[in-house]
């Protein structure tokens, strides 16, 4: 962790799937049927490291934008950074986090944000008071200027029912044509695709602020990536729900490793992969009960793939061979 700069935390919620009637799980907003995570990441330094610092199990029926959750999560968060670099962090999250409730707790506690905003009647009111003059260049995630995309502030131009929200919070919109085919929504202007998010950080270019706040965007890749490596397959086995890590609950959530767990643990004592990307939350199969009858009964699925190489190669040559008789007239009857 760097000796300068904020530390930024993403928080951000994710469906994951129950193809059965599992403990917790109901329906989605997508029509679904499973849970509704909220998590918490660790961004820092020039690559951007990701690691999980907080984790709500909600069910599917949890909302995007319920405020004591996210603030429930980041408290979790808070609680793993060290003290010395608490006043440092910067909170990011997309337009689930930008609730009056959630940039209120953030606001009196000194926090740094930039949060997304949903395209409000009072936002949309100052995108049509604003000057053409006001749209400057945007900046690509490599900090190189943008084509076809635009930022500006919109705080001085929004009415003054907008005064509620937080002291010293400012308002940005971002603009860009939508890629080919892309469907525009009703709060779009003029063929231009409009996202705003909200942040308290003073000074600095407008383009910076907007490049950082994008920059968010690796939030949903180590979801995936939590996904692909068993985040989905492993079974929540504590009633009711809690929170991971939290010392307020008497039974903090446990999980028993699904078969993708008991997979990855036998190539990771093969190929001595990182214990790090290890799912969080979930136990290291080698601490849970029969673990080397699991390993044992695992391993064979690591023989699938050099044996369907065998017997693809064994397949072509019979084939060949079969062939280069056919030509040479070898073995066929008269």
């Amino acid at each position: 962790m760097g000796e300068d700069g904020p530390v930024i935390l993403d928080l951000d919620a994710t469906l994951v799937e129950a193809h059965s009637e599992k403990e917790g799980a109901a329906a989605t907003w997508k029509r679904g049927f499973g849970f509704h995570p909220l998590l918490a990441f660790l961004d820092h330094g020039p690559g951007g490291t990701g690691e999980c610092v907080g984790a709500l199990l909600r069910p599917g029926t949890a909302t995007a934008n319920n405020a004591g959750d996210h603030i429930a999560v980041l408290a979790e968060a808070l609680a793993q950074l060290p003290a010395q670099v608490r006043d440092r962090v910067l909170v990011r999250a997309d337009s689930g986090g930008g609730v009056h409730a959630f940039l209120d707790h953030l606001h009196a506690r000194g926090l740094r944000y930039s949060i997304g905003l949903m395209g409000y009647q009072p936002v949309l009111d100052a995108l049509d008071a604003l000057p053409r003059q006001a749209w400057k260049a945007a900046l690509d995630e490599h900090g190189r200027p943008r084509e076809g995309a635009q930022v500006a502030e919109l705080t001085r131009y929004l009415p003054p029912t907008y005064k509620p929200w937080p002291d010293g919070m400012r308002v940005i919109a971002r603009r860009e044509r939508p890629h080919p085919g892309a469907q525009l929504r009703i709060t779009d202007r003029d063929g231009w695709r409009i996202t705003c998010f909200a942040t308290n950080v003073p000074g600095g270019r407008l383009a910076e602020h907007e490049r950082r706040h994008r920059l968010r965007a690796r939030a949903e890749d180590r979801i995936r990536c939590l996904k692909d490596t068993g985040c989905a397959t492993c079974r929540c086995t504590t009633s009711p729900p809690t929170r991971y890590g939290s010392s307020s609950s008497p039974s903090p959530p446990t999980c028993s490793p699904g078969p993708n767990c008991y997979t990855y643990a036998v190539l990771n004592r093969i190929f001595h992969w990182r214990a790090g990307r290890r799912v969080p939350g979930c136990p290291p199969p080698d601490q849970t009960d029969g673990a080397w009858l699991a390993y044992l009964c695992h391993a064979p699925l690591l023989l699938w793939g050099p044996l369907l190489v065998v017997v693809t190669v064994a397949y072509s040559r019979r084939r060949t061979a079969t062939s280069t008789a056919s030509r040479n007239g070898v073995g066929v009857r008269a």
